[in-house]
């Protein structure tokens, strides 16, 4: 077991947590670390140890024995929300999935966790039943209890307004970070930027982080404490939504954070520098959910400004700031049409991370979903880089329809707190979380891999659209009283 420096300042904050203000601390400092998953507190022999999974776990554990007591002192009147249930349901069809590899093990050959398929290579193994299958379950197990954690803990306005305001901490110090990189990088100062990393990641993760070998231009891809390029630029992408959702939602008199506006351009520039193919994508995607979401607020009781007078505000703020990312863009000698047209290429070659995942993707559909459909071949026995094939290959058609049916679940009941809520801060951030969500679903499901439910961000997301829905019941608690 190795402990790394940040898991010792880790151990230190969560003591301070406990001596003073408990439930308020060990919240808090749950959501400040949940972006930071590719940072390191505990080595284990089987797995690494996130800093958000110690105080998260102290955060679920809280929430249980908060349970525990409502169900002793009032067994009768104790009951789990619907959405507890669904998630609940989801966690037990990934554990019966797990009785999968035994019955297919002499017919289907899985890609394992860790093979070379981002590098073009991957490779095909028997399917057979390991102690990786009940490691790899833990994961979105946690998740589901910390989603549950904090949709409980956010039991006020002023809450949900606190989670943003950390996670825009947060924003800002990677902004931070990823200058200091290209620093690092620029003037040949990668031992500095190793003993950084040094501080945050275990020796033998440290390698894939300090490494120039990838650029566009003369921008070298940064790796940063929330992860690759690709997994970095989806964090900002999801504060994108959160950004422009409460400063730009157009509600009258809603939650409006002065100056906030200053936060786009940091978020633009970082995607520049970040050279990701994910989060150049994610802007489009971010613009279309932005769209989706207008039109999803029609029938709201809450005065706000017409769709038009919101795009053309939004507009031009875009366009002002899309205007100076051209110009750095121009600067620093990034040719984006012949940068997409390569990656695009690269999808119909031999060659490439392109190829690579399409071609994972096929052998995915016709070598072991069509084998396994219906509960799939185990939960954790075969991996792609979209969700959404991983979890059909794993745990067929009923793994995945429990997982959409829990996320449209949750998204149809936030959409219900947007447009019925008769509190205009609580329908503005809404409005800024569900942008958010939108934004980032379709790169978690068809772009990237199994990150939304192995680490935090998506239960995060996922309990902040749950916490708006039950704000809004209080509301009719409090005007039925």
């Amino acid at each position: 077991m190795q402990i790394t420096l940040f898991g010792y300042v880790i151990f230190v904050l969560i003591m301070v947590s406990l001596i003073k203000n408990t439930r308020e601390r060990i919240f808090d400092l749950t959501i400040f670390l949940i972006p930071f998953f590719y940072t390191t507190a505990i080595i284990l022999p089987f797995a690494s140890i996130k800093p958000f999974q110690l105080s998260g776990a102290l955060l679920v554990f809280i929430y249980l024995f908060d349970q525990l007591r409502r169900l002793v002192s009032s067994p009768k009147e104790y009951a789990f929300t619907k959405t507890d249930l669904l998630a609940i349901g989801f966690l037990a069809i990934l554990g019966l999935s797990l009785f999968m590899p035994s019955i297919f093990s002499n017919s289907v050959k899985v890609i394992p966790e860790g093979s070379m398929e981002y590098d073009s290579i991957y490779f095909a193994i028997p399917l057979k039943f390991s102690s990786g299958h009940i490691t790899q379950l833990l994961y979105p197990s946690f998740g589901v209890f910390l989603f549950m954690s904090i949709s409980s803990a956010i039991h006020s306005h002023e809450r949900l307004k606190k989670v943003v305001d950390i996670l825009l901490i947060v924003l800002v110090l990677l902004f931070i970070f990823i200058v200091f990189f290209h620093f690092c990088n620029l003037t040949g100062r990668q031992d500095l930027l190793g003993s950084v990393f040094a501080f945050f990641i275990a020796d033998s993760e440290r390698g894939l982080f300090v490494n120039d070998i990838h650029a566009i231009g003369s921008i070298i891809r940064s790796f940063t404490f929330v992860g690759e390029p690709g997994y970095t630029a989806l964090f900002y992408i999801m504060m994108l939504g959160l950004i422009i959702g409460t400063r730009y939602g157009g509600y009258k008199n809603g939650y409006h954070k002065m100056k906030i506006q200053y936060l786009i351009p940091i978020i633009l520039i970082s995607i520049l520098l970040l050279a990701s193919t994910t989060g150049y994508l994610g802007v489009f995607t971010w613009i279309i959910a932005f769209l989706v979401t207008l039109k999803l607020r029609v029938g709201s009781e809450i005065n706000y400004f017409t769709d038009k007078q919101i795009l053309v505000i939004a507009g031009v703020v875009f366009a002002t700031f899309g205007v100076v990312f051209m110009i750095i863009v121009n600067i620093v000698g990034i040719d984006l049409i012949a940068f997409f047209i390569e990656h695009i290429s690269k999808i119909g070659g031999e060659y490439g991370s392109g190829a690579s995942r399409l071609s994972a993707i096929k052998y995915t559909f016709n070598e072991v979903f069509m084998k396994a459909p219906i509960l799939g071949v185990g939960y954790g026995s075969h991996k792609t880089s979209a969700l959404f094939f991983t979890l059909l290959a794993n745990v067929g058609i009923v793994g995945l329809t429990m997982f959409l049916w829990l996320n449209i679940f949750i998204f149809r009941r936030a959409w219900k707190a947007m447009v019925f809520t008769r509190t205009p801060d609580l329908a503005q951030i809404t409005f800024a979380i569900i942008t958010s969500y939108l934004s980032m679903m379709p790169l978690l499901l068809f772009v990237k891999s199994l990150v939304s439910i192995l680490f935090g961000w998506y239960w995060l997301l996922l309990a902040m659209l749950e916490a708006c829905y039950r704000l809004y019941k209080k509301e009719g608690i409090s005007h039925s009283s």
